[in-house]
């Protein structure tokens, strides 16, 4: 009976958003009988409460908090003091555990695993989330990248991948997939289509501009548009005051605008299914490249109409005008437009979403991943 394989993940955040969906979906999808997986994560909290119930050893490093996006000086200097930290004890964890393969599922997690990962030979795969296009971190992510124990960088779009084509076949392409038969279209028999909501899901951070969504509501609310509601489901990525500095910036902007009650902040929700039937149509606003944002598959495949910004992984995933529409990052006034017009044809806005879910079914299913990575994976263990 052949030997039980190791696989060490790497998690930067403990809370759960798409990057953190990805990796479950990752681990769910190993074959029991032939790996075995544990995971390195910064904290306690909704992800290691689901490796809990999911039966996944884990073990809690002081990898630190960080910003999501746009890293601060105050993220670097913070990260490179836990350095040496990270280095000794990630070498502890590699040396009791043995590991055949350690998955680093984030740029943070990856710089330190490569340097362990070199100096105790084992290989290495980074799983590439974040679109790193300039700049002196795309240098040092491109010279780790080159190690002989990097086997393998998974990117989640051609626009994350695009910043390291250089390394040649290490680069693999696999776009995010979702449970469809989670992800089912909406019965709209009973819906009320005089009454239209439209809602945006994620983190509360600064690149994911959901602030557009509050000024397009405004431009609709004085365009007369009474018919329509929003809502903005998701709350900040830490609890602190700096966390928390965004969520408290879309509230003053609710109340400047006179938009109490027909924008709606919800915080964190769980039953994101049930959500997206309940919605028209799903923005997504970020102004930075989003390089594959989940809750565009499953608005996708719950047949529900999506606007996105035009950066990034929707603009490959999108076929503008026929199973999505895209807006100029950035320009709220444009992101009004299209919404006003999905809202006033409701015949387009159906098609458009039938269209969608068909794409995502067939291009961005569980399966169609879960297939590519389990084939990723084997081709990384030696």
């Amino acid at each position: 009976m052949p030997r039980v394989k190791k696989i060490v993940f790497l998690e930067q955040y403990c809370r759960i958003s798409g990057g953190q969906k990805v990796l479950l979906e990752i681990i769910e999808s190993l074959d029991k009988s032939r790996y075995k997986a544990m995971v390195v994560l910064p904290a306690r909290g909704q992800l290691s409460e689901l490796l809990q119930a999911k039966a996944v050893p884990f073990k809690v490093l002081p990898l630190g908090f960080y910003s999501l996006g746009y890293k601060s000086f105050f993220d670097l200097i913070n990260y490179c003091a836990r350095l040496p930290v990270l280095l000794f004890l990630f070498a502890l964890i590699i040396k009791r555990e043995k590991p055949d393969l350690v998955y680093a599922n984030g740029a943070r997690t990856f710089t330190w695993a490569t340097i362990i990962c070199h100096l105790m030979k084992v290989p290495l795969t980074w799983h590439l989330h974040s679109i790193f296009d300039k700049g002196f971190l795309r240098i040092i992510l491109n010279f780790l990248g080159r190690f002989s124990v990097v086997e393998k960088i998974i990117a989640v779009s051609k626009s994350a991948a695009f910043g390291f084509l250089n390394l040649g076949d290490k680069v693999k392409i696999i776009y995010n997939g979702i449970d469809t038969k989670k992800f089912l279209p909406a019965s709209r028999d009973n819906k009320n289509e005089d009454s239209l909501l439209i809602s945006s899901l994620g983190l509360l951070v600064k690149w994911k501009n959901q602030e557009d969504l509050v000024r397009a509501a405004y431009i609709l609310s004085n365009k007369g548009k009474t018919n329509l509601s929003f809502r903005i489901i998701g709350g900040p990525l830490y609890e602190s005051k700096k966390g928390r500095s965004y969520l408290l910036k879309l509230q003053k902007m609710v109340k400047n605008y006179g938009l109490e009650e027909r924008v709606e902040l919800t915080g964190h929700r769980d039953n994101v299914s049930s959500l997206l039937k309940k919605s028209d149509i799903v923005v997504i606003t970020s102004k930075e490249p989003d390089p594959c944002p989940l809750v565009l598959l499953e608005a996708m495949a719950s047949e529900t109409a999506v606007v996105a910004s035009d950066k990034g992984g929707p603009a490959e995933i999108i076929n503008e005008g026929e199973d999505g529409l895209l807006y100029r990052a950035g320009n709220y006034r444009q992101l009004a437009d299209k919404i006003d017009y999905l809202c006033e044809n409701e015949n387009i806005r159906l098609d458009i979403a039938r269209k969608a879910s068909f794409n995502c079914r067939i291009n961005f299913s569980r399966e169609v991943f879960q297939k590519k990575i389990k084939e990723a994976i084997e081709g990384c263990i030696r």
